[in-house]
């Protein structure tokens, strides 16, 4: 079991995310592939598990990872209703690969995940600096993407919605 922040883990009880670390997801009998293998963390939509890959990473990187990933799970159909999200639950569905978002949709997705990460970090009164670059650091990559600007509010109702099961709020 991956140990997390005392706050962190309770906005995870509270939310009734199903967290795994890489051994217990691998022990439920699934099978990660390589890209999910050599990752931080991944939302696994078929199975609707975060999974957490504590491979020795910095001391807190789990931390950021998992409200990273919270904040692509916020985003099914049941939840936020995410576009992109959304494509890749309809894909898991029906097996068609028509429905699968395109490359930009999944960037724009990352950012939206990354400006999550950033304002569930600041509530939870984590390690605001680290999240700051690791969000900034991302976004300058995807800065010629439309719709920025939408992502950073999508990225913050997410949170929204997440703190509202701890009852935080975003400092305005």
């Amino acid at each position: 079991m991956i140990k997390f922040n005392k706050k962190v883990q309770h906005l995870i009880d509270a939310c009734g995310a199903n967290v795994l670390s890489l051994k217990q997801y691998e022990e439920k009998g699934f099978h990660p592939n390589s890209w999910e293998i050599s990752s931080a963390g991944w939302f696994s939509i078929s199975n609707n598990h975060i999974v957490i890959n504590g491979n020795g990473k910095l001391p807190g990187i789990s931390d950021l990872v998992v409200l990273h990933e919270l904040t692509h799970w916020t985003g099914t159909e049941s939840r936020l209703s995410r576009a992109c999200i959304v494509q890749m639950e309809q894909v898991v569905k029906t097996g068609d690969s028509y429905f699968m978002p395109n490359k930009t949709s999944r960037q724009i997705e990352e950012i939206v995940a990354m400006w999550g990460m950033y304002y569930l970090a600041v509530a939870l009164c984590l390690n605001e600096m680290q999240a700051r670059n690791e969000c900034d650091t991302y976004i300058s990559k995807h800065m010629g993407l439309l719709n920025v600007d939408q992502c950073e509010i999508d990225g913050k109702r997410a949170a929204e919605w997440l703190l509202k099961f701890v009852e935080l709020k975003i400092a305005a």
